[in-house]
């Protein structure tokens, strides 16, 4: 992960809800794509399907400052066309009319070329990395009186407490709510940030290095992925229902959601009681999956109590957190002002965003330090169930 003194092309990965692909630039040869990114809950995302009518194809293009008789023929649409899929979205409060009368989008749309100014600076994420460093001994100690994380030890999950508990998803809402000190933006009566992302086309893991967290409810169970290759397929999270059954061997009559449902029930009932409730055959799957290793399941499995503990492991670095964001508060604004976005967001939906690469380059210093490590698949798995 890069800084803003060190910037390269940026390589991959991302947060939030899902992925939406789409051409990066309208051309025969697709060289990019853009992955997006939504930081919601519940009912709170947008009306619109964005992957249809070519939605993200135009604010992308918006972004770029395409004029729009260039959107038209690159689209092959109607003046009336374009125009009823501009009103669309500004209705949805995803673009908006400039004083010029210029469309923009209202979200970050953060192309190849726009990720320097998102880039923290090296100061800062050090700063972070030796806060983290300094208050480790109180950090592990609470999150090794969790009994799912005292199972495994401290040192094999370290990556999911230092990055996601403390800085990403059992903290973004103490950021929200102590620094931004602002709901989520309001879009056509839901409340959510939104994002675009570029990367190239070719790149497996996601957009400009960025760790993120991901989860579903499958009955009972939720099961949860953090890090930087969580769509790839090669998560139990976004495995295809094909792949599933090809790395489960399971019959042509399975029903895959129903297979990978009883699996999570006895990745359960394995972690907690120790007994032989994995099949063979699941355990074979679990270690092509690198879940399942010299009989041990590789994957935290914690109770709703035990997750709402994990919010007071976050707490024990929230002070220091945010007064580390207070003090920078002065460094982002600026960036946000001399960017490109400058002119289509606020400084909170700046902010948010690059607080994704400064909490991921912050995780790449404690992994470049031995803090943590990163798992080989680039993501760690994790189980929550009563």
């Amino acid at each position: 992960m890069w800084t803003r003194r060190d910037i390269l092309t940026p390589f991959v990965a991302r947060v939030g809800a899902g992925i939406i692909f789409a051409r990066g630039r309208f051309c025969a040869k697709q060289e990019t794509i853009f992955e997006t990114a939504m930081i919601s809950s519940g009912n709170n995302y947008p009306s619109l399907d964005m992957r249809a009518n070519r939605l993200t194809d135009i604010c992308v293009a918006l972004h770029r400052r395409q004029a729009l008789a260039s959107i038209e023929h690159d689209l092959g649409i109607s003046p009336s066309e374009l125009r009823g899929k501009l009103d669309s979205l500004v209705v949805e409060g995803l673009v908006k009319t400039s004083p010029s009368g210029q469309f923009l989008p209202t979200f970050m749309v953060i192309t190849l070329e726009d990720a320097n100014w998102m880039a923290p600076s090296e100061s800062m994420v050090e700063a972070s990395g030796h806060l983290i460093a300094e208050r480790l001994p109180d950090i592990r100690a609470r999150a090794e009186s969790i009994a799912a994380i005292h199972r495994g030890g401290f040192s094999r999950n370290a990556f999911l407490i230092l990055s996601n508990v403390l800085l990403d998803n059992w903290q973004i809402r103490n950021v929200e709510r102590e620094f931004l000190k602002a709901e989520r933006p309001s879009r056509n009566g839901r409340r959510y940030y939104y994002g675009m992302f570029e990367k190239p086309a070719s790149q497996r893991a996601e957009a400009f290095g960025l760790y993120g967290n991901a989860g579903r409810m499958l009955r009972n169970v939720g099961l949860g992925v953090y890090g930087k290759q969580r769509y790839d397929g090669s998560t139990l999270l976004s495995v295809s229902k094909e792949e599933f059954a090809r790395l489960f061997e399971l019959s042509a009559e399975a029903d895959a959601e129903v297979e990978k449902s009883a699996l999570l029930e006895h990745m359960v009932a394995f972690a907690r009681t120790g007994e032989d409730h994995l099949s063979a055959r699941q355990r074979a799957g679990l270690g092509k999956l690198g879940l399942f290793e010299k009989g041990e399941l590789l994957v935290p499995v914690f109770s709703s109590a035990e997750a709402q503990e994990l919010g007071e492991v976050a707490a024990l670095f929230t002070p220091a957190l945010l007064g580390l964001l207070e003090r920078h508060r002065a460094e982002v604004g600026k960036a946000h002002e001399c960017s490109p976005h400058g002119e289509e967001v606020t400084f909170n939906e700046f902010f948010i965003w690059w607080y994704h690469f400064f909490y991921s380059a912050t995780t790449d210093w404690l992994a470049h330090k031995g803090l943590l490590e990163v798992p080989r698949s680039g993501n760690a798995t994790y189980l929550i169930a009563n």
